[in-house]
């Protein structure tokens, strides 16, 4: 599936680049305008992978914990389970 995908960005790009209007490729490939831009712009990165997708992961995550804090919660986790409402809510957690 991603190879076909791959395949038709490749397609796209080099009927664009032999002068065929972009609405044409559009309508034949069933992509919009924005999806044929989005891939010109990343082949004139002149990358070798241009074509490929690229990770939508966040580069920097927001919410990490420090290890002491993730180990205490850990810890009182562990002391919960055995409790009628283990684990439930941070109010549990805190007392």
């Amino acid at each position: 599936m991603v190879q076909d995908e791959e395949e038709i960005r490749k397609e796209a790009i080099r009927r664009y680049i032999r002068g065929e209007k972009p609405s044409i490729i559009c309508d034949e490939l069933k992509r919009s305008k924005f999806w044929l831009f989005k891939w010109l712009e990343r082949y004139k990165t002149e990358k070798e992978i241009w074509y490929q997708d690229k990770s939508r992961a966040p580069l920097n995550p927001h919410r990490s914990l420090d290890g002491t804090i993730e180990h205490l919660i850990m810890e009182t986790r562990k002391k919960l389970e055995d409790t009628k409402y283990s684990q439930i809510g941070a109010v549990v957690i805190c007392s």
